[in-house]
């Protein structure tokens, strides 16, 4: 029987699992088999000589060694057509993945094999000269394969601007495209103390039409029918910031925007506004605080400023000569108001320049349409299933009173 022992060592020597295997579970299955029925092949040719040479005892060791290579055989099919019904459970979500291993273990094919093997069979698995490990390449990076990533719920948002000029101001709902509006021209008050039988003083005092017209504020994108369905926080966020995207540009153009074209006239345009001068030698602070009782002096109160937030921040940091802080406390909180006024911090105004007015009777807001978000389909995208997303409001800014407002330069 040695000759047997020999012939049964060979069928045990066949491997099934290389070292430069694949990765692919389903291919890495297919591997094994293409390698085991060629071991095979090899093995039998090699009995097949010994038995040429009319030794009984090796015929009985073939008969033995092709039935155990029908059974592995069998067995090596029925694994692909296992692995490929889990792969497709695990695509569609209904099963979680599985190691070879698990496969193999977990299949009654394999529990059945390995309650009766048959004469000189045996399933082995090798790993030959490696680790496993969570990471792969050079150099080594962190894989998905064995490990699967985390993943943060939502959308990591942008940048979103404090908008705040809008609210300074008193908005009015329209329901046309011009606003028309009479304001005072002039007045010269020339009310006197005046004798018996005496001529009376007469005030001059004049007025003017003024027509501002409603501007429109838009910008769309497009997105594919599917995503907006398949992912809603996509589609909330996008909804977000498109109406942030038309605010934004409102809040830009209700202070800065020079009145040509389709542009609003802002606040800080010349004929909106009255100059500040600032005196020589003065600081920011002293410059907010002749601009304040310059309007008091002109019979109006102030209700506000608006500062870019890098000048606030410059005053923020004035000391004393003993190097204490002027505003405030800097581990305290620390409220913007200068001189009694609250103070709006805007990215939109220009560093170095502010704005001092009675805001609530200055301007008005003017609304002909507050923010709207559309869908719909644009020329041939319906087939495309591409969806047009559009973000639009139509406002306009009146502007009462120009006297009330100052707009110059700080000195910091």
């Amino acid at each position: 029987m040695k000759t047997l022992k020999n012939t049964t060592a060979l069928v045990r020597g066949i491997r099934l699992v290389r070292a430069d295997a694949p990765t692919d579970p389903v291919a890495l299955i297919q591997s094994l088999q293409t390698e085991f029925k060629a071991s095979n092949e090899e093995v039998l040719a090699q009995i097949a000589k010994l038995v040429e040479a009319g030794d009984e005892v090796k015929a009985e060791a073939l008969k033995a060694t092709e039935d155990a290579v029908g059974k592995v055989t069998a067995l090596a099919d029925q694994l692909v057509e296992v692995e490929q019904k889990i792969a497709a459970g695990v695509a569609r979500g209904d099963e979680a993945p599985q190691s070879i291993g698990q496969i193999i273990a977990n299949s009654d094919e394999y529990k059945a094999f390995a309650s009766n093997p048959g004469i000189g069979s045996k399933f082995r698995m090798e790993v030959q000269a490696s680790t496993i490990t969570g990471q792969e390449g050079s150099p080594p990076e962190n894989s998905d394969v064995l490990v699967e990533p985390g993943r943060r719920p939502g959308i990591v948002r942008g940048a979103f601007r404090a908008l705040r000029i809008a609210d300074l101001l008193v908005s009015i709902p329209i329901s046309s495209n011009a606003w028309d509006f009479t304001r005072e021209a002039s007045f010269t008050n020339n009310a006197a103390e005046t004798a018996e039988a005496a001529s009376k003083a007469e005030t001059d005092l004049t007025f003017e039409l003024q027509t501002v017209n409603i501007r429109t504020i838009a910008h769309w994108i497009k997105a594919s029918k599917q995503i907006l369905a398949d992912a809603p926080a996509v589609a909330a966020y996008i909804d977000t910031r498109m109406r942030y995207g038309v605010d934004a540009r409102e809040d830009l153009q209700l202070l800065v925007g020079d009145g040509t074209g389709q542009n609003i006239s802002g606040m800080t345009l010349a004929a909106n506004r009255t100059a500040f001068t600032p005196v020589s030698g003065d600081t920011a602070l002293d410059s907010l605080n002749r601009a304040k009782y310059q309007l008091i002096a002109a019979d109006y109160a102030a209700d506000g400023v608006i500062m870019n937030p890098a000048d606030w921040g410059a005053i923020e940091r004035l000391k004393t000569s003993t190097s204490e802080y002027v505003v405030g406390n800097p581990f305290g909180s620390i409220v913007p108001m200068v001189w009694g006024l609250p103070v709006v911090l805007s990215n939109n105004m220009t560093s170095g320049s502010f704005q001092m007015a009675d805001f609530a009777t200055t301007y008005d807001h003017l609304v002909r349409e507050g923010t709207v978000v559309e869908m719909g389909f644009d020329g041939n995208d319906f087939t495309k299933n591409l969806v047009t997303i559009r973000a639009e409001k139509r406002v306009a800014l009146a502007s009462l009173r120009p006297a009330s407002a100052l707009f110059g330069a700080l000195v910091l």
